[in-house]
């Protein structure tokens, strides 16, 4: 009879790390493509109080043959432009864009 409980638990141990750990990897959240639809080339940047500009982010325009910078290129856009909450509110500086890889415009 201890054999058949001691059995008894451990498959219950087992079938229960079975059904969560498969659980906690997709609540992660979704994984970054290797190879995700890029948006077009743009600059990022901050107006900074004296109305100069500074440039932001990964500067994928000056490495578009390095994967690792498209790939943080693409993380920083996502969160710039969809993901990260309070960059678009108003309040404080805000993250522009400026379309191609030209310079970024003076706002003085």
């Amino acid at each position: 009879m201890p054999k058949l409980l001691l059995s008894s638990v451990i498959m219950g141990i087992l079938g229960a790390t079975l059904l969560v750990v498969p659980s906690l990897v997709l609540a992660g959240g979704p994984t970054i493509p290797s190879d995700p639809p890029m948006p077009p080339l743009h600059r990022h940047y901050v107006v900074l109080p004296d109305h100069s500009t500074q440039a932001v982010g990964p500067d994928w325009c000056d490495n578009q043959g390095d994967i690792a910078i498209q790939l943080a290129f693409y993380n920083f856009h996502y969160n710039v432009h969809m993901g990260a909450p309070g960059l678009h509110n108003g309040l404080g500086t805000e993250v522009k864009g400026h379309p191609g890889c030209g310079p970024i415009p003076a706002t003085g």
